[in-house]
Parts: structure tokens; C-alpha cells; sequence
């Protein structure tokens, strides 16, 4: 390890966090004069990280120090790819319909962002980014360019607030606000018509209307409700991102953009064929919890974000009544915070039911008891499995964090899983009724090779009651610390450094002789 680390001296159960940030690439600067080859490195580096993952809170402190570099390349990174993509694509512009929320608020500043870096390259006299820019806006040689970055959002950018009966003044106001900071070209439409009259086509055919759940429906007829209208913005967009061009006398058409994050896409709390599927998606790599915080960032430059900020987020597809209200947590079952922990420790440290449980009882133990933990868990996994399929069909998206859940590229598993979750969760069972004192979380790995299934001494008190371990109950992995696998890992690794690295190819690193 000190060889890998070039004589970084860490504590043992911390260098896992400093691995975790130099494994990137074998072009990695920390070791690249190493002997190793590359390959060997990384796979070394991903034993490591397979066997030690360092524990979640370490992970939520890194990520909270360099929370304003993350913020500066959420800002730049998909601004860059939003253009780069457009310019690539021989588009008109974009179309975004802005609910006056934080995810349709965030792409929105992600173009006024990038309207900004393509202004400053014509300042300097960047000649590519000119030339693109008079062929993206169709203007010839002898007309003058935007002077400033809001004249050219209104060019490039038009955004659309689409009201229904269930839509509030204050998000319609907030949404009118950011767009006129931004400077964007807002349109404020109706949409209620177009609703009525898929619901009259429903009627007709079944002679049923179907009511929401405040006014005595069900909650088939709640949720068809809510997602005919979502579905009905998704196809209003792509009639207004065709047409808009041809009505301001202007060839081609938009490019819709999409504002579903990682945590809804995850959770599945997005209604499949609504305005998440767009053409492409800058902000279907970022969570909730990461979105605010660069909304944050971004309020010194449109200060609308910090009223849009401060709302309670709300779908607002269901009637607003005296003593209701729609709220996205409450419709989730969680938090966002708790869904992009869920989340982190689904992607980065490929947990499953049972290891997410035992990591959350360290983490989350001051605050709620074993059993709400298990359950919180539980209920993540079911909705997750449920709601896979949606994942299949996921707009294109900007991945500029590790936590994506994005099927089509980066998640390869199956998508239609078995939603019981049983020896997992009967697993989540036992660990409830039998834990007592906690374990140190670095002590807490299971080791993929152990093959004893017997409870942990550590973590289980021993019934002499024979009904206990019955044969229905799961076997649990035994736990140890991990001193002596990684010990065999720095072995490994010093005996390779002495040999020539002429010795060193894939012929003699075949897997059997590891």
C-alpha cells in the first residue's frame, strides 16, 4: 500500500477513502511509475475496494468538503455537454417545461450556464465556437451576434409553464421569475383542455369517470388521473418544440430537454412517458440533495432559486384542498436525504437488502430505532424493484457522479426483480430480534469468501432455545475483521514489485495464478 500511495502515510481503515479517489483511470498521476501494470493496479485497487469499502459517514464527509468544487463542475460540465450537444446535433435550440420546482429550475440554469460560456468564447474569439453559433441561431455574417448571455438564452431557449387546475399561483409566479432572470423565451399555457378531452374519449368508451382520491376515488383512479396529465405535458412539448422555430420564422426544431433526477429515477417516482422523457436529460446524473446544494450555488446569479429552494417540493397533480396538499416526500415514503443514501450505497457500494440494513444501523442509529431502519429499507427495495422497467426507457442523461442508476449504460442487471426480497429481508429479520451491542462499522464486512454461516458472535446474543435457529431462517454471514485478506493483498503486491517488468504481462497474471 505505501508503494501504491508513494509514501502517503494513511491509517489502515482510512486508505480505502484515499484509493477511492486515485482509481479512476490506470492514467491515474499517483501511479503511474508504478512497476505494476496498469491492469494489475486496477484490479488490485478494486479488490480493495470490493473487500473495504470505507463506511458510508466517511464517505458523506468527502463528498461534503469538496462540495463547492462538485458544485463549480455540475455548473460547467453538463453547461459544456448541453452546447456540445446541441451544436453536434444541427438543432434550434432547446424546450423545457418549467413547473417552477428545483429539477426543472436547475436545467434551466444549466442553459443559462452555458449560454454564459458561449458568450465569454466569442468575447475571446474563439473562431469554432462563433462559427457554430451563428449556424445554431441561422444568422449570416452581416448581422451581429447576441451581446450578453440573456439576449442569447432567448434565442436558444424556450421554457414553458403548463397549468392545470391543480397548479398554484406561486409556482406559475416562480417559474415566470427565473425565466425572465435567465432570460429565456416563456410561454404560460393552459393545459386542461387537452386533459378534459382524453378523459371524455375514457368515459365514452367505459361510461365511468374516474374521480381523485380527495374527491372519493381510489387509488387506480388517483394516480390515472395524475399521470394523464403528466403524459399530456410530454406530448405538448414535443408539438411546441417542433412548431416554436416555425412560428418565430426559423428553420428546424428543439431539443426537449428532461428534468428528472437520480433520486426520483431511482425511487421510480416519475410517471413513465411524462416530461422525464425528453431528448436528452442534463440533470438525470444528479440527486436531489446535490441539486439543491447547486441551486445554492447558483442563486447569486438568479435569485429566484432561493424562493424556489425554500418551497416544499410538490408534484402538483392532485386537487389543492383546505386540508390537503401534495408533498413529494410524503408521496416517496422518504426523504430526499434518506433516497440519495439509499442511493450511494446501492450504486457505489453495491449493496443489497440485507449489507444496506447493517451499514444504516451505524450510520442511522442515534436517530431511529432497528426495526425503522429495517423497514425504511425494506420499503426502498420493493419500490426500486418495482419500478425498474421505467429505468429501461430513461432519457439520455449528463453522468457526472458515480451514484447513477441509469440501466442503459452504466447497470447492467436485470430490470424485472423478484420485489419479495426473501432471504434478504428474513435475513433484515433476524439482525432485528437478535442484535445487541454494535460492532465498530469497520468491523462490520462480510467477506465474500467465507463459507461458515453461522450468526456472528459480535452481533448476535446465543438462545439456547432450539426454536431459534430453525431451518426456515436464512443463514447469515459471519463476520471478521478484515486485517488478514488485505494483509494477503499487500503480500501480493510486494511480491510482484521485485520482479522485472518484463515478467509482468497478462500471461503470468491469468486469473488461476492469482
Amino acid at each position: 500500500l505505501h508503494t501504491l500511495l508513494h509514501g502517503v502515510q494513511v491509517p489502515i481503515f482510512h486508505a480505502p477513502l484515499l484509493l477511492i479517489t486515485c482509481s479512476a483511470s490506470s492514467s491515474t498521476p499517483l501511479l503511474s511509475h508504478s512497476p505494476l501494470p496498469s491492469f494489475f493496479l486496477d484490479h488490485l485497487l478494486y479488490l480493495l475496494l470490493s473487500h473495504f469499502p470505507p463506511s458510508p459517514p466517511l464517505l458523506l464527509l468527502s463528498s461534503q468538503t469538496s462540495q463547492c468544487c462538485t458544485n463549480t463542475g455540475h455548473s460547467f460540465g453538463p453547461a459544456c455537454w448541453l452546447w456540445d450537444y446541441l451544436r453536434r446535433s444541427k438543432m434550434a435550440g432547446f424546450f423545457l417545461p418549467i413547473s417552477g420546482g428545483m429539477d426543472s429550475a436547475a436545467t434551466a440554469c444549466l442553459v443559462g450556464s452555458m449560454c454564459e460560456l458561449v458568450m465569454e468564447a466569442v468575447r475571446r474569439g474563439n473562431v469554432q465556437v462563433t462559427s457554430d453559433l451563428r449556424r445554431v441561431l441561422q444568422l449570416p455574417e452581416d448581422q451581429p451576434l447576441p451581446t450578453d448571455s440573456t439576449k442569447l438564452a432567448g434565442q436558444l431557449l424556450t421554457t414553458c409553464y403548463m397549468a392545470t387546475t391543480n397548479s398554484s399561483s406561486d409556482t406559475r409566479d416562480r417559474a415566470s421569475r427565473l425565466a425572465q432572470q435567465i432570460g429565456s423565451n416563456h410561454l404560460t399555457v393552459a393545459i386542461d383542455d387537452v386533459i378534459s378531452a382524453n378523459m371524455a374519449v375514457f368515459s365514452q368508451a367505459l361510461h365511468m369517470t374516474p374521480k381523485f382520491k380527495v374527491h372519493g376515488g381510489s387509488g387506480a383512479e388517483n394516480l390515472a388521473l395524475q399521470n394523464v396529465q403528466a403524459r399530456s405535458r410530454m406530448v405538448l412539448s414535443y408539438l411546441f418544440a417542433q412548431l416554436t422555430p416555425w412560428a418565430q420564422s426559423r428553420n428546424g426544431s428543439l431539443l426537449v430537454l428532461g428534468s428528472a433526477n437520480v433520486d426520483e429515477s431511482l425511487r421510480g417516482y416519475l410517471t413513465k412517458y411524462d416530461c422525464s422523457s425528453a431528448d436528452i436529460n442534463p440533470i438525470g446524473g444528479i440527486s436531489k440533495v446535490d441539486l439543491r446544494s447547486f441551486c445554492c450555488y447558483m442563486a447569486s446569479r438568479y435569485p429566484e432559486l432561493k424562493t424556489i429552494v425554500s418551497a416544499t417540493p410538490s408534484a402538483e397533480l392532485e386537487p389543492i384542498t383546505a386540508t390537503y396538499a401534495q408533498n413529494d416526500e410524503d408521496d416517496m415514503g422518504m426523504t430526499y436525504e434518506e433516497l440519495s443514501i439509499f442511493g450511494r450505497l446501492r450504486k457505489i457500494y453495491r449493496c443489497g437488502p440485507y449489507s444496506m440494513f447493517i451499514k444504516l444501523v451505524h450510520m442511522w442509529k442515534e436517530e431511529h430505532t432497528l426495526t425503522e431502519i429495517a423497514n425504511k429499507v425494506k420499503f426502498f427495495f420493493r419500490c426500486y424493484s418495482i419500478n425498474r422497467h421505467k429505468m429501461t426507457v430513461l432519457t439520455p442523461s449528463y453522468h457526472a457522479e458515480n451514484y447513477s442508476p441509469d440501466d442503459n449504460r452504466f447497470d447492467l442487471r436485470p430490470f424485472l426483480y423478484n420485489v419479495q426480497w426473501k432471504w434478504q429481508f428474513a435475513a433484515i429479520d433476524v439482525e432485528v430480534g437478535e442484535v445487541v451491542p454494535l460492532c465498530p462499522a469497520p468491523l462490520c464486512i462480510p467477506h465474500p469468501l467465507t463459507t461458515h454461516h453461522s450468526s456472528p458472535s459480535h452481533l448476535t446474543t446465543h438462545h439456547s432455545s432450539p426454536s431459534h435457529h430453525t431451518s426456515h431462517s436464512p443463514p447469515i454471514p459471519s463476520y471478521h475483521p478484515p486485517l488478514l485478506t488485505l494483509s494477503l493483498l499487500l503480500t501480493l503486491s510486494s511480491l510482484l514489485t521485485l520482479l522485472p517488468p518484463s515478467h509482468l504481462t497478462t500471461q503470468h497474471l491469468t486469473l488461476s495464478s492469482l
